[in-house]
């Protein structure tokens, strides 16, 4: 048997101190990547001072998520001076301070940001929008109703084994649900196509809206040009052909005014957080639209809708620091993370290529050794393929088996 000799060629032969430092470099620069670096794509962004009226603090919290916008929660009047936006969280504000709010807008100097509630009437916001309108509150779940047909947290099963996963009734806990998601609004974009929020957001993956005020105009028509609607949504338990407003824009004077019309509330989740199952199948008692609430899109959208009204540059929501998807620090770590891995295993490869060259002995022994149990072992599973009672799969185990008896010269 002829024994290869060592080859002397330097692109095998690579120095493993190269190798080692090379690794070592490309581990210390990921490391510093994730820890030091610093992306601040807010620089050329400025601050938004905001005005915050609320009954309910619960868009509050989501709004001072990002710290660019500056809020003061129910300023005077005299405080307006200094504001750039205004946020109605269903609260009638007193017609003095509406008033002020309006004639700033009108000139450009306040956008306004109005969410609507069960506390904001039909007369709010027909001065608002300068227009009438009629205002219907939609609630599927009245506040003191509780979901009787729902399973007891206490009362679900326990998961100690996946055997007891494949034992649960699945149907049999989906008809104890209660009905409320047939009163689920399904969300559709109804704006231009050339707006920002067009293709900003993935609409179709908004969840359903429940509690909401429905928007009518007198003769079921929009008398205002300025008025245009974005979002809708359609209540597919009645099979309604007519649409319901989701949000909507107007612009007045200078100024831009937007209008969302789901409701917001938290509820209780404690009882529902104390089990596994409860989180998955029970709605949270006494919440409006939590999930919606939750919907990744949410808090960037309330951020452009307030930067836009201002007349202040949004980011985009793949930009925003806050949204829940990889940003610049990750999109270098992975790449950096892969490069490392694609080294490592070629610096691997090439440590065991350099110890194989040098001692081909080793290899030689273990390819004698091996080689006819192998060889057994390919013959076998090609029989028993061949074998096989489906005749189609037999002629193409056949046909592959030739083939490869014919270019190879083996198994």
């Amino acid at each position: 048997m002829q024994i290869l000799k060592p080859s002397t060629k330097k692109n095998i032969n690579m120095p493993s101190k190269q190798v080692t430092h090379i690794f070592l470099f490309l581990l210390l620069s990921l490391i510093s990547t994730a820890t030091f670096a610093q992306f601040k794509p807010y620089d050329e962004l400025k601050n938004i001072k905001l005005a915050y009226y609320g009954k309910s603090d619960i868009l509050y919290e989501r709004l001072s998520i990002d710290p660019r916008i500056e809020i003061s929660l129910n300023p005077d009047e005299n405080e307006l001076d200094n504001m750039d936006a205004v946020f109605i969280y269903d609260d009638e504000i007193n017609d003095i301070l509406l008033k002020k709010i309006m004639k700033y807008v009108e000139k450009g100097d306040l956008g306004l940001v109005v969410n609507l509630g069960k506390h904001i009437s039909s007369a709010f916001l027909s001065t608002i929008l300068d227009t009438p309108v009629e205002l219907e509150h939609v609630t599927q779940l009245a506040d003191e109703q509780k979901l009787s047909d729902t399973p007891d947290p206490t009362e679900m099963p326990e998961l100690s084994s996946i055997k007891d996963l494949k034992e649960i009734n699945y149907k049999e806990l989906k008809e104890k649900l209660s009905d409320e998601e047939n009163y689920g609004n399904i969300v559709s974009w109804a704006g231009a196509k050339e707006h920002p929020l067009a293709k900003a957001v993935a609409w179709k993956s908004a969840v359903q809206i429940q509690e909401h005020t429905s928007i009518h105009f007198p003769n079921h028509e929009n008398p205002d040009s300025s008025i245009k609607v974005l979002a809708v949504m359609n209540r597919k338990s009645l099979k309604e052909k007519e649409n319901e407003i989701l949000l909507l824009e107007k612009s007045h004077g200078e100024g831009k005014i937007y209008v969302l019309t789901p409701w917001f509330k938290k509820g209780n989740d404690e009882e529902r957080l104390k089990h596994f199952w409860s989180v998955l199948i029970i709605k949270n008692e006494n919440a409006y639209n939590y999930t919606f609430y939750n919907w990744a899109y949410f808090n960037w959208l309330l951020n452009f809708l307030v930067s836009d009204a201002s007349d202040t540059d949004a980011t985009s929501f793949s930009k925003w620091p806050y949204a829940p998807v990889p940003h610049q620090r990750e999109i270098i770590t992975l790449s950096l993370s892969l490069i490392f891995v694609f080294i490592a295993s070629f610096a691997s490869f090439l440590w065991v290529r350099k110890h194989s060259r040098l001692h081909p002995e080793i290899l030689d022994n273990i390819r004698i050794a091996n080689y006819e149990e192998v060889k057994n072992q390919r013959l076998a599973i090609w029989k028993k393929r061949m074998q096989s009672p489906n005749p189609v799969f037999a002629f193409i185990s056949a046909l592959q088996y030739r083939l490869n008896k014919l270019v190879f010269g083996e198994i």
